[in-house]
């Protein structure tokens, strides 16, 4: 029978993570946890290893030392997408959005084989995706608007709504309020409010 996890239970844990590049020691027994329906804060300044660490997490590196463990068991991945499958979103502060592309068919990139063979100009797509949207309050935008025509700001919240829309367990939110205005700020916040109590677990990664 598959277990379930119960509330404050410790969803992801790092365990003396270090890593060097050509002998220059970027981390050093970085050691942390995260329980479900949390927000773990991760603050440094830039050059501190923050975003080493979360490619670590998301497997695009590898450490040189150290364990990651998730939902209490030992954790290696190879890649982003793979991080993906086992519910881990990342959401890298340098977008990964397609310009030329609505923002449904952004949200759903990847994803085509759950609406058949063609993704562009799908009525279903466009229309989960505004439901999608719809679910942050105060937030609205088009799903159907071009991506090349969005302010930054709704292009960092059209990039962490896509994250969402896979019901991950765990979202890595890598400087997601640098090109955020107060208004979208204060969206996001209610965002990570509403899916911490759903039981999401969140690492929040700042400069500030």
């Amino acid at each position: 029978m598959k277990r379930e996890m119960q509330k404050d239970e410790i969803i992801f844990k790092c365990d003396a993570i270090s890593k060097n590049f050509s002998g220059n020691e970027v981390l050093r027994d970085v050691t942390l946890q995260c329980r479900k329906g949390s927000v773990l804060a991760l603050v440094g300044e830039n050059g501190a290893g923050k975003s080493t660490l979360t490619n670590i997490i998301s497997g695009n590196l590898k450490a040189s030392s150290g364990k990651i463990q998730y939902k209490g068991k030992e954790l290696k991945l190879k890649s982003s997408a793979q991080a993906l499958e086992k519910g881990i979103a990342v959401v890298y502060q340098r977008l990964s959005l397609i310009p030329e592309l609505s923002v449904a068919e952004n949200i759903f990139l990847g994803k085509e084989k759950q609406f058949g063979k063609a993704i562009l100009h799908n009525k279903k797509i466009h229309e989960l995706a505004q439901k999608e949207i719809d679910e942050i309050e105060g937030f609205s935008i088009n799903a159907s608007k071009v991506v090349s025509g969005l302010t930054p700001a709704e292009r960092q919240m059209v990039e962490i709504i896509k994250a969402w829309s896979t019901r991950p367990q765990l979202m890595i939110l890598d400087e997601p309020t640098s090109s955020l205005a107060s208004k979208e700020v204060k969206y996001l916040m209610k965002l990570i409010q509403k899916l911490k109590a759903q039981g999401t677990a969140f690492i929040f990664i700042s400069h500030r």
